[in-house]
């Protein structure tokens, strides 16, 4: 098997690096706005503590754009300049502390840092992965990916090989010129460091509903 890096996101100087094991064609969408995404019917809630001062923090995904609110304070909203599919909290950095992970679209491959040996920022709108931390009274974002290869249809987290670590279970896709993720992959991925390595990857197919799917790949995986 023949795996080589991706260069994703620099942040305060560091580069990660997400590993993978094969990669497509990207589809040409730059000529696309985020426009198409407006009718989207993706909504999503959940209740959690991720400042850990006992209070549950309320996190709404609606029309693309997620907020985070404590009480009536909203400590985060998403830019409009992106479309939020879902998010995820879990310790995706095995740190022990809990992240909010997005799985987003955006124009641009890099973010405010571009490694220094390109020269350009692609601007076609591409699938992203970034993951958020609470630290000194705010949400900030610790990691995030490049355009990937294959888009992320829907993920989720899941302690897969009983190894007290919560893996990346996803299932990938292809882009299309509407925006429309065709899932044809399942994939793990392990977080090593300061990015994620593909673990497995199944045969095509057509693949939905993923936490339906969690037991099927367990057995696949192990």
């Amino acid at each position: 098997m023949v795996k080589f890096f991706i260069p994703i996101t620099v942040f305060a100087g560091t580069l990660a690096l997400l590993c993978s094991t094969i990669s497509y064609a990207n589809a040409d969408l730059s000529k696309n706005t985020l426009g198409n995404f407006n009718q989207s019917p993706n909504y999503q809630k959940n209740f959690y503590d991720l400042t850990g001062d006992g209070q549950l923090e309320r996190f709404e995904l609606q029309k693309g754009i997620l907020k985070v609110n404590h009480g009536n304070i909203t400590l985060w909203q998403s830019p409009k300049s992106w479309h939020i599919d879902s998010f995820a909290i879990a310790d995706a950095t095995h740190d022990g502390k809990h992240n909010l992970v997005l799985s987003l679209w955006k124009s641009g491959n890099f973010g405010p840092s571009k490694p220094f040996w390109e020269d350009t920022n692609d601007p076609s709108i591409k699938n992203h992965l970034f993951i958020y931390e609470f630290q000194d009274d705010n949400l900030h974002q610790v990691w995030g990916s490049s355009n990937l290869s294959q888009p992320n249809c829907e993920f989720t987290f899941n302690d897969i090989d009983h190894d007290n670590k919560q893996e990346l279970i996803v299932i990938e896709g292809l882009y299309t010129d509407n925006y429309q993720c065709q899932g044809q992959f399942l994939a793990v991925w392990k977080w090593e460091e300061w990015g994620f390595f593909n673990e497995w990857r199944s045969k095509p197919g057509d693949y939905q509903d993923i936490n339906s799917l969690l037991p099927a790949i367990k057995e696949q995986y192990n």
